[in-house]
């Protein structure tokens, strides 16, 4: 079975909104969208449920004064975001890991624009001989990862 779910109630978003606004949240990160409507079975089979669980969200963020990034979202999220102000972001990029491709990010960056969305990109490593998480990978290209987060508008995260 799945060990996913979905929150039913506004008041959960509320507590949890207002409660990491006290610690100083101010955008909330909808992380693996696409990985809780596939792993959902509820959502999968309900017309409604899933755009519930958006609204609710984004409900619970207008309430606190926050706002919400999308990430690994679908187009489907994007459009639904439509009916939100505060749903401000979503991301353009794919999971980083370094000397992939995921700095591409023009096409979903226009989608995210048109739809009055900031792009944003991934996280990066800043420096071409850093190592650690990826083991002996290495990113060659830094100054691109850079140049591209900056241009997407979104939050500029090297790590």
């Amino acid at each position: 079975g799945s060990q996913m779910a979905v929150p039913l109630e506004q008041r959960f978003w509320d507590f949890l909104l207002s409660d990491a606004k006290k610690w100083g949240l101010h955008t909330y990160e909808q992380d693996w969208l696409y990985n809780e409507f596939e792993g959902l079975q509820c959502i999968l089979e309900s017309a409604t449920l899933g755009r519930q669980w958006l609204l609710q969200m984004a409900s619970g963020a207008a309430k606190n004064s926050l706002t919400i990034q999308y990430c690994m979202s679908w187009p489907r999220h994007v459009l639904q975001s439509t009916e939100f102000s505060s749903v401000t972001q979503a991301r353009a990029s794919d999971d980083y890991h370094p000397g992939n491709d995921q700095w591409r990010i023009g096409v979903t960056s226009i989608f995210a624009h048109a739809v009055g969305l900031v792009p944003t990109k991934d996280n990066f490593w800043s420096m071409e001989g850093e190592v650690g998480r990826y083991g002996n990978d290495t990113e060659p290209f830094p100054a691109l990862q850079a140049v591209v987060s900056t241009l997407s508008s979104g939050p500029v995260a090297p790590s």
